[in-house]
């Protein structure tokens, strides 16, 4: 079974006004809600946990959906957590800080 990474996403959209940098970012934050995939908003990214390959297929279309919009420059930074045999879990990670 593939293991679980943490994949922490931030969007930067480049040349646009606040507001429609934050509609740019909702939209791809309902695109991560909707795959159904467990994630967390912070106020600096979005944190996924899932397998890489759900990751990749994430990632591909969050940029899918920004190439379709008009004059659009962005920078969309990525942060893995990985174990080799053993899950990332946002659980897992509340008992090391919480005790």
């Amino acid at each position: 079974m593939p293991q679980n990474i943490h994949a922490a996403l931030q969007l930067i959209p480049i040349g646009k006004p606040a507001s429609d940098s934050y509609a740019i970012i909702d939209q791809v934050i309902q695109l991560i809600h909707d795959t159904g995939l467990t994630y967390q908003v912070t106020p600096f990214n979005t944190v996924v946990e899932a397998p890489w390959a759900d990751v990749q297929l994430l990632v591909s279309n969050i940029q899918a959906y920004l190439f379709e919009l008009p004059q659009q420059e962005w920078v969309l930074n990525m942060q893995l957590h990985c174990k080799a045999q053993d899950d990332v879990s946002f659980a897992s990670k509340a008992v090391q800080i919480n005790g």
